[in-house]
């Protein structure tokens, strides 16, 4: 009787293990030590579809593709040679509609093993889908035994009102406990508080019809109290008279959970560090990259809040602002002990560095901070300071001190930028003093030369004529002598005027930018030239520098169309825009290409044009040169209007 009991009780233990075999998500398979296919379970049919099936009882290679045979076949002969242990690749497989479907296979050597005495092979990856029925063969129930105590994931039977039943020995792999140990235990004591609601309800059996899968993730506690992430196939099979609970499939999904978060972390923050980097590249100002680099830093790690610290040029740390919460924490870190060292360590060798602090202030845990360099051309020229509550073991510290050197290299350009920006300055107003001096040189000369030399030039030519009409020479000779001697005092009277006029034209001081630009266009008429001027400006004087420049392009743009146009025609143009002035000098000449002229570099190459340009710059102004081979030159000056003051 005894003997027929424990049959019995073997039998039903082997049909529900059988049962639990055949419903599993894993897709298992039996191999002989010669390839041969000799079991397949339902899930491993349904991936593979009918040829699984099909290929009962032939070497298992059929279903390989051809290619990768030779490789399955090597690694399978290897670990059959071996007498125990395990492999595993991944190979191409046929599945029911003739494609090749990539799967990993592993092959577990158990032919020495009582009762099941083959290769175990399981499959990889295989979705919980509805299951096809199989005969169930009592034969086999060591076997299916073997399998489900040996199987990757755990398997186990709840009761209605989710006790356990049985568990497989996996859970001890997984969570640390025996099987023991929790049957008779309710599935709800070890999940997670705030998961339990949702698993509950994938446990509830209640409207479900029989045979139903639910697919559901919930945080199961550890031995260790730590909690791991299970994903679970859970399957109606209360009304099944082998099992008469429902079954649940599960595996720890806690590290692939662990790697996606991370890898979505990852990209925002390369996303986040990417967007900076745009911004930085575009050469902002100092403040700028200072609030995107602490707004970005929030982003990528999970901070309470940030400052940044420049350093000076005596060596000393400011702060540039802060963000993050409401600023609290810096006032009260900036000054303990942990602080100031940490800082000085990263001056000192240029790497991060942790440190942690306890506020005395009520109401402050813990503060956990990260000071990462500012680095520039191998110098520390700043800190990044960062502050948290679990700062050493979170996510982003590497991807910070990605950001921070981006930000070092844009705040090192910012400042170079900025110097640059100040010599350009002082270049600029060194050339306007310059210009000035020449220009009051210029003033001085021509008036000592008006006041001098052409005074004295002047009263010979008077004396000389007054001479000539009291004397009459009687002699040819001395007659014409002495229309000579006249002739020359009067062309040193006209040149004594012409350079007067070109050092500083008095009608420019007198009468004002029009009338000066008349005058010069005259000389032109005088030798020939066919010459227009459009004076939109008529009596309206100007600020005398601003007179003075526009009046110098205009004869430096005379001197070069004389020198190198080969024309005689020049139109000139001078208008007021609103708040305006706008002279344009155009010739019919020969014309040239801008941008070749411009980048001459020789010490008097195109020094007429760099002169234009110095002096419409000085004035705010915008030069603009057209021109091409053949077609003429046109050059344009826009400058802001200032009048004379009192002057209309």
């Amino acid at each position: 009787m005894t003997e027929l009991i424990g049959e019995r009780s073997e039998q039903s233990s082997s049909a529900t293990l059988h049962a639990l075999l055949e419903h599993s998500r894993e897709g298992i398979a039996l191999v002989d030590a010669d390839g041969k296919m000799l079991y397949a379970n339902p899930a491993i049919a349904h991936v593979l579809g009918a040829s699984a099936n099909d290929s009962l009882g032939q070497n298992f290679a059929i279903l390989v593709h051809p290619e990768d045979q030779s490789g399955a076949a090597e690694v399978f002969a290897e670990l059959v040679s071996r007498g125990g242990g395990e492999a595993s690749g991944v190979f191409r497989w046929r599945i029911g509609d003739g494609s090749w479907h990539p799967l990993q296979a592993t092959w577990t050597n158990q032919l020495a093993v009582p009762g099941i005495e083959a290769v175990v092979t399981r499959f990889s990856e295989i979705g919980p889908l509805p299951l096809p029925a199989q005969p169930f063969d009592l034969s086999t129930s060591r076997q299916f035994q073997v399998l489900i105590e040996n199987a990757v994931h755990i398997t186990a039977i709840l009761e209605r009102d989710g006790t356990i039943r049985y568990v497989s020995p996996a859970v001890e792999r997984m969570l640390g406990y025996s099987a023991a140990a929790l049957i008779g235990m309710s599935a709800s004591d070890i999940i997670h508080p705030e998961d339990a609601p949702a698993a509950s309800e994938c446990f509830a059996s209640q409207g479900q019809p029989a045979g139903l899968s639910q697919l559901c993730q919930f945080r199961a506690r550890h031995k260790d109290g730590s909690w791991r992430l299970l994903e679970a196939i859970i399957t109606n099979r209360l009304d099944d008279p082998q099992i008469g609970g429902i079954v649940v499939d599960a595996r720890d999904v806690t590290e692939r959970k662990w790697s996606a978060e991370r890898l979505q972390h990852s990209l925002e923050a390369l996303l986040a560090i990417h967007q900076v980097g745009r911004l930085l590249g575009s050469n902002p100002e100092q403040q700028a990259i200072g609030a995107a680099l602490l707004d970005s830093a929030r982003r990528i790690a999970p901070i309470d809040e940030a400052v940044l610290l420049l350093r000076t040029a005596r060596g000393n740390l400011t702060s540039t602002g802060g963000s993050g919460g409401i600023g609290k924490i810096w006032p009260i870190v900036r000054r303990t002990r942990a602080a100031r060292a940490a800082r000085q360590q990263v001056l000192r060798t240029g790497t991060p560095q942790f440190f942690r602090t306890r506020p005395s202030e009520l109401g402050f845990s813990p503060i956990e901070a990260w000071d990462l360099p500012l680095r520039a051309q191998e110098r520390v020229i700043g800190i990044l300071e960062v502050y948290g509550t679990n700062l050493l073991a979170g996510p982003g510290i590497d991807e910070l001190s990605i950001l921070a050197d981006q930000a070092a290299s844009a705040l090192e350009r910012a400042r170079l930028y900025k110097d640059l920006a100040e010599r350009e300055r002082r270049l600029e107003a060194l050339v306007r003093q310059l210009l000035l001096a020449e220009e009051e040189e210029r003033r001085r000369v021509a008036y000592e030369i008006h006041d001098g030399l052409a005074q004295l030039a002047w009263a010979a030519q008077q004396h000389l004529e007054a001479f000539a009409a009291q004397y009459r020479a009687h002699n040819k000779q001395r007659r014409d002598e002495l229309g000579q001697a006249l002739a020359l005092a009067s062309r040193t009277v006209r040149e004594a005027r012409r350079v007067i006029a070109g050092l500083r034209p008095a009608i420019l001081d007198d009468f004002g930018l029009a009338s000066a630009i008349s005058f010069e266009l005259q000389a032109q008429r005088a030798d020939g030239w066919e010459v227009e001027f459009n004076d939109g400006l008529g009596s309206i004087r100007l600020d005398p520098s601003l007179e003075t420049a526009l009046l110098r392009v205009v004869q430096e743009a005379l001197t070069n169309i004389r020198k190198h146009a080969h024309s005689k025609r020049v139109a000139v143009s001078l208008e007021r825009r609103a708040n305006l002035i706008y002279v344009e000098i155009r010739d019919w000449g020969r014309g040239f290409r801008p941008a070749v002229a411009q980048a001459a570099v020789g010490p008097s190459e195109h020094v007429g044009l760099a002169g234009m340009q110095e002096r419409t710059a000085l004035i705010n102004g915008r030069l603009t040169i057209r021109s091409r081979p053949g077609a003429g030159t046109r050059i344009q000056v826009l400058a802001p209007l200032r009048e004379l003051a009192g002057k209309a």
